[in-house]
């Protein structure tokens, strides 16, 4: 751990750590505090030379010292907007590490940053987390505690020996929760009274698109035959077609978590096809996909990848309907009595990161085999076991309306923003559903659950016991002209 050590106000002392993780707090919402230091971050963002000038810093020194960092430094980055689930997790943190008395990116039982943020319902793809502390023995008002604590904070980023990830200006983060929190901790063998700050930051959460197709491909896991029949085709048919996935394609299969480097790797296989104009799931220089996902940070005992592809004229983004004909194309073909390795109907994968890419016509980077005046889009769908899988169940799940009325999810039904309380016999906690419906929390194996939506009169409450397999649940609102 790196601490920065501070003297203030007679026995008062100051204390800031500053690392890489995750999001934010047990409230839904932000105190007044936790609402100072966004912004404070936010004005750190925008103009950094001139908050970095009113904390007594030399501009021109940390232009000539931080060189990497001189078009960040000179225009700045947009503000970081708010969110409930990075709230959730830092605030969650905070709280635990007061109770506990210790102070680290990990909580105590192994869990890192990344994974707070997951089981709080964010799909991250980068993330990252600082931490302050404010040790005192005389009393300081809670404002001032934030504003030392800032200081602090964005002093270090700009320390040109840091090595750490810089989070406040950071260029590939768009949001961030802040858990402030007050308490005892003992340090050193002493008593203090402390201001505890959790800073979680993410972004790259998949698009909206990529997401969707996320929910999709759970559901053709959860309910192959239903989504089969959406599709237009005969589940009668399909299970006289299919004998030996008979025990699947009727109870369905537990759903995929969403995992950021499987994502990472999905996509760079995605922009390299475009880019370099070929079609294969083996990269031109020879990579297969359990190369690329360990170049991407997976450690995989198993990895698959499926890879669909769509070629379309005209001016018009018709991005959401190439990537249901893309996804339709991907599970016709695992329908199919001739594949010879299922991705979505493996039972064997509990992890997956789906990319979808469209470059329209004119754009194409690559023209040796395709011509630019089309359209081309791409799926790529990495799926995968960790090697080190032996974490909790997740329940995930999705809210939506059914505007087409088959009674299963379809694109642009998720409903974002949903707020559901998750009460078990000992913990309560709230989770956020992203812009395409959908929510993930990790749960306790063995207990019952009660899942309340906090939108009142729209949903019903529901009820699940966890097992030791992933589990899924579905709220379903019903337009009111059905």
């Amino acid at each position: 751990m790196h601490y920065r050590i501070i003297h203030i106000i007679l026995l008062a002392v100051a204390l800031f750590l500053a690392f890489s993780a995750s999001p934010s707090i047990a409230l839904d919402v932000p105190s007044q505090y936790e609402q100072d230091l966004l912004q404070l971050i936010n004005d750190a963002r925008e103009n950094p030379l001139i908050v970095a000038s009113s904390l007594g810093m030399d501009a021109d020194r940390i232009l000539q010292n931080l060189p990497d960092l001189k078009d960040i430094l000179i225009n700045g980055l947009p503000p970081l907007i708010f969110n409930e689930n990075l709230c959730a997790a830092a605030g969650a943190h905070t709280q635990d590490m007061l109770e506990n008395n210790y102070y680290s990116h990990n909580s105590l039982d192994g869990r890192t940053c990344d994974d707070r943020i997951v089981e709080k319902g964010y799909d991250p793809v980068v993330t990252g987390e600082s931490l302050g502390m404010l040790a005192f023995s005389n009393f300081i008002q809670p404002a001032a505690a934030v504003a030392l604590i800032f200081k602090n904070m964005f002093r270090d980023e700009l320390d040109p020996a840091r090595t750490e990830r810089r989070n406040i200006l950071a260029d590939d983060i768009e949001e961030a929760g802040i858990g402030f929190g007050s308490g005892t901790f003992k340090i050193d063998g002493s008593i203090y009274n402390v201001y505890l700050t959790t800073c979680d930051f993410a972004a790259g959460t998949p698009s909206v698109i990529e997401l969707e197709l996320l929910e999709l491909i759970n559901q053709a896991r959860e309910n192959p035959l239903a989504m089969a029949e959406s599709m237009g085709l005969n589940s009668d048919e399909i299970l006289g077609a299919l004998p030996e996935l008979a025990e699947i394609l009727l109870q369905g299969l537990a759903p995929l978590t969403f995992n950021q480097n499987l994502y990472s790797s999905a996509r760079n296989h995605a922009v390299d096809m475009i880019n370099n104009s070929y079609y294969s799931i083996t990269s031109m220089d020879g990579r297969e996909v359990q190369d690329r996902v360990r170049e991407n940070g997976y450690d995989p005992a198993q990895a698959g990848e499926a890879i669909r592809m769509l070629v379309t004229a005209g001016e018009n983004d018709y991005s959401s309907e190439a990537a249901r004909i893309c996804f339709e194309k991907l599970f016709r073909q695992e329908l199919s009595p001739l594949c010879m390795s299922r991705k979505i109907l493996n039972p064997v994968f509990k992890e997956v990161g789906s990319s979808f890419i469209t470059v329209p016509a004119g754009e194409n980077m690559g023209q040796d085999r395709w011509c630019s005046e089309y359209n081309i889009s791409m799926l790529v769908c990495d799926f995968g076991l960790s090697a080190a899988d032996i974490g909790l169940p997740y329940l995930k799940g999705r809210v939506y309306t059914d505007w087409d009325g088959n009674g299963i999810y379809s694109f642009g039904e998720g409903k974002g923003g949903t707020g559901l309380q998750i009460q078990g016999p000992e913990t309560a906690f709230n989770v956020y559903t992203n812009p395409a419906g959908g929510f993930l929390a990790q749960l306790e194996t063995g207990v019952n659950y009660r899942i309340i939506p906090l939108t009142e009169g729209a949903l019903e409450e529901r009820q699940i016991e966890m097992g030791t397999e992933n589990r899924s649940m579905d709220f379903i609102i019903t337009p009111k002209f059905q």
